[in-house]
């Protein structure tokens, strides 16, 4: 399973732009791909924020479709464990880890997945396989 961070969702919100990530997507099997409800949290937060017009009816029209076809995992008192610890191994390194983030690796620790992102950085040293779909060749 590969649990999709909220930056990839975005990107399979708009229309495809034939990069590297679009590419990587078209690759993958849906059955395989899952979001966490952080991601479906901050995909909501980030549309209602646009202000009502075309651009906000299609990203929203996107994730609807995303949506629809993909599993969301959520967060429970299991994956908060995994964030806790996370979170404190991060601090005590002196690199800190944003809660979203934790959360979302959290989730993906739980269900052994790897996790598709742009943003590498903030996941490194989490026990986790880490795919950037911008890097797909």
């Amino acid at each position: 399973m590969i649990v999709l961070d909220t930056n990839v969702v975005s990107q399979m919100m708009m229309p495809p732009a034939g990069n590297n990530a679009d590419r990587w997507i078209d690759t993958q099997d849906i059955d395989d791909l899952a979001i966490t409800s952080i991601t479906f949290e901050e995909v909501v937060f980030g549309l209602n924020i646009l202000p009502t017009g075309k651009r906000r009816q299609l990203l929203s029209d996107g994730f609807n479709q995303v949506y629809g076809r993909i599993r969301c995992l959520h967060f429970t008192d299991i994956e908060a464990a995994y964030c806790g610890q996370l979170r404190a191994k991060r601090r005590r390194s002196g690199r800190p880890i944003n809660l979203p983030d934790a959360q979302i690796a959290g989730i993906a620790i739980r269900h052994n997945a790897h996790l598709a992102t742009r943003n590498v950085r903030d996941f490194i040293d989490l026990d986790l396989h880490i795919i950037n779909p911008w890097d797909f060749k």
